[in-house]
């Protein structure tokens, strides 16, 4: 009796409100790891080998159904790193952080006037490159398809926006409106309340904004999408200048043919800052091509990006120009499981220091290149 009355004290103690019970949770994740072989394109010492971590990663997903027409959505989705070195950004070694936050946020949504979300989210301008991108997201070698390059080689503020690419990142203190799919239309806003540093210093103002279009004909389909980025700051960081000032502007569409697809994105950045020695103004424009073809054991992949010369307070800087192409080829194991193959080959210019997605830093006009063998599963 004693025994009975104890375990049923425990588990009243422990007992889920009803309403808590209403709560829908699932999980889910992915383990992605690569061997690259990397060659730098450096005269000397160029060529490394790595095990690459691209985008491991858990994720929970919870939506609460107020019956009102109303739901309260959750996500948290961590990144995990199985290597020492993670792609996402996590660095997984003794006396290291091994999980970093990845797109984590709660919001309110309705059918009829669509989702408000509040936390660290996949701005669109970001999830405007997954649109051309056919490897799998991969932050190896062929995560350059996301990035893209508009800033290659160029130091200072852009750094701290991954140096790659304006708004190619997750942002934090994040406020996203993501509206209704209206027959085929859909829109995004995000804006950030972040800081590159402390809360007590300088603060940025990050709008990014982005729409779409999904259209069907016979067995395929089109769409055309556009998002765009405004960056800036006013104030002073140790690190940075006094004042920045970043634009971009993504536009594109893509077409599927059965097993078939193909889309391509034109995109413009521009980059202000004061510096001590005086203003400097960067602009840079590119093309990506992104191209799927799904074959009966898999997948075939080809990406191309160039990025043109680029203008340095209204000059030209000759031979800054740098292009990339990735081919590859997924294999399917089964509906969670693929093995793939990434070749990825850069050609600088003499003034341009692109480099391959996380294999190190590269010298002005070095053509580094890496083949990457990986397995991914998903669960």
């Amino acid at each position: 009796m004693k025994k009975s009355l104890i375990a049923l004290a425990v588990a009243g103690a422990f007992a889920v409100p009803s309403a808590a019970m209403a709560v829908d949770v699932s999980f889910g994740g992915e383990f992605d790891l690569a061997i690259d072989f990397v060659d730098n394109g450096n005269a000397s010492n160029s060529t490394f080998n790595q095990m690459n971590n691209t985008h491991s990663r858990f994720w929970w997903d919870m939506v609460d159904d107020l019956g009102t027409g109303l739901m309260v959505k959750g996500h948290l989705e961590l990144d995990v790193g199985a290597v020492g070195y993670n792609g996402g950004g996590a660095v997984n070694q003794p006396g290291a952080g091994g999980v970093n936050n990845r797109n984590s946020y709660v919001g309110l949504a309705g059918e009829s006037w669509g989702e408000v979300r509040f936390g660290t989210q996949e701005n669109i301008h970001e999830a405007t490159g997954y649109a051309v991108d056919p490897f799998h997201g991969a932050a190896g070698p062929g995560g350059n398809i996301v990035n893209g390059m508009g800033q290659s080689g160029i130091v200072g503020a852009s750094q701290v926006f991954n140096g790659a690419n304006i708004g190619a990142r997750r942002t934090t203190q994040t406020i996203t409106y993501i509206s209704p799919n209206w027959s085929g239309f859909t829109f995004q806003v995000d804006y950030a309340l972040e800081g590159p540093t402390a809360p007590t210093a300088n603060k940025w103002n990050e709008l990014f904004y982005g729409a779409r279009y999904d259209g069907q004909f016979g067995n395929g389909g089109w769409r055309v999408y556009a998002a765009g980025a405004d960056i800036s700051n006013a104030g002073s960081i140790a690190a940075l200048s006094p004042t920045v000032d970043m634009s971009g502007i993504r536009a594109g569409g893509g077409v599927t043919f059965g097993n078939f697809a193909i889309d391509a994105i034109w995109e413009t950045n521009e980059w202000k800052d004061v510096q001590p020695g005086g203003n400097t103004k960067i602009e840079r424009d590119g093309i990506w091509v992104g191209a799927s073809w799904m074959v009966p054991t898999g997948k075939l992949a080809l990406g191309y990006i160039m990025m043109d010369d680029r203008d340095v307070n209204g000059a030209s800087v000759a031979s800054s120009d740098t292009s990339n192409l990735s081919v590859g080829y997924y294999h399917t194991l089964s509906a969670n499981s693929n093995l793939y193959i990434i070749y990825n080959a850069m050609d600088n210019g003499t003034n341009a220091a692109g480099n391959i997605q996380n294999t190190g830093t590269v010298a002005a006009g070095d053509d580094p290149s890496a083949l990457s063998l990986g397995m991914y599963l998903v669960f």
